[in-house]
């Protein structure tokens, strides 16, 4: 069975599709809403191609992030969120002047971002992260395909009737600015190298402990036996969701989880830690350059649980800093 999203997404498109369609027919004619339903077609392998993907545990409000912190995430992540977010539109983009003859690149930016923004309606309004670059990038997707449409159209433009496949002719200026963008970004790619790890680079992790052998069952007793209460810090809404069910999982628990963000989860560690009076078991927060790994865990503030039975299925590389 499909999940509701999916379902109401499709709903959403098929009917966009009817309705476009319909109207451009009566307006333009039966070529031009063929184009429209082609355009719309598009937009739905798009949404299908992303389906795949992982969501976002939490938001990430800043635009172009992994470009402002390159140093964190390197050439493969810039490459990485161009090819998942903006490679699916690239098909909607070259139809999107011959459905929309009057627009441009900058309308098919703005329609790759909706288009994305509305495939996601669902999914945010559920608690879902906020990654903006995702938009972003939809956009520059249909935006790079309207200038692909661009730079075809003035090739072949003395080899092909364009009037009678009812087909835009862009003007001089607009192949000028698509051939301008495609080259920017072609370069972009071609000078991106990933960068490799220095041979004598040390790395840390994973901490394995008593704790990291034992079982859910073993665990399960331990948590019973200190009065199966508790306490969690987490910077994702997503964890309240899981409050309930792990609860159903393990009778006799107790799970309080708080939805803080990144700093007031680490700052009440601290002021915790430092007065004595613990009151937080177990703190979910990301570390992505490794801030918590060497700070927190150096300090005593708090241990890591590298559970062994999950961390052989990761590979080792994604478990060290």
């Amino acid at each position: 069975m499909f999940p509701f999203d999916i379902i109401t997404n499709l709903a959403m498109l098929i009917g966009f599709a009817a309705i476009l369609g319909i109207g451009v027919y009566r307006r333009e004619g039966s070529v031009r809403a063929a184009y429209c339903v082609l355009f719309c077609i598009c937009l739905g392998a798009a949404y299908a191609l992303k389906l795949g993907m992982a969501d976002p545990a939490e938001s990430i409000f800043m635009p172009f992030h992994k470009l402002y912190n390159f140093s964190e995430y390197g050439s493969a992540g810039v490459l990485d969120d161009l090819f998942s977010y903006a490679l699916p539109y690239l098909a909607a983009g070259f139809l999107f002047m011959p459905a929309f003859p009057r627009f441009r690149m900058l309308g098919a930016f703005i329609g790759g971002l909706l288009a994305s923004l509305c495939s996601r309606i669902y999914f945010l309004l559920d608690g879902g992260g906020f990654v903006t670059d995702e938009y972003l990038f939809a956009g520059i997707g249909m935006a790079a395909g309207c200038a692909l449409y661009i730079l075809a159209a003035y090739i072949f433009r003395k080899k092909i009737d364009f009037k009678e496949f009812k087909l835009p002719l862009p003007k001089h200026s607009s192949f000028v600015w698509s051939l301008t963008m495609l080259l920017t970004m072609l370069s972009a790619c071609g000078k991106s190298e990933t960068k490799e790890p220095e041979t004598n680079e040390v790395m840390y992790g994973p901490i394995y402990d008593e704790w990291s052998e034992m079982t859910d069952e073993e665990l399960y007793q331990k948590a019973l036996n200190e009065k199966g209460e508790i306490t969690i810090y987490a910077t994702s809404s997503k964890m309240l969701k899981a409050e309930e069910p792990f609860e159903e999982m393990f009778p006799g628990l107790d799970v309080t989880i708080l939805d803080l963000d990144q700093d007031e989860v680490l700052e009440k560690c601290r002021l915790e830690a430092d007065s004595q009076n613990i009151m937080g078991d177990v703190l979910q927060a990301k570390d992505v350059n490794g801030d918590v790994f060497f700070e927190f865990y150096e300090d005593g503030y708090c241990s890591a649980f590298y559970p062994k039975d999950i961390c052989e299925k990761i590979s080792p590389e994604l478990l060290r800093y």
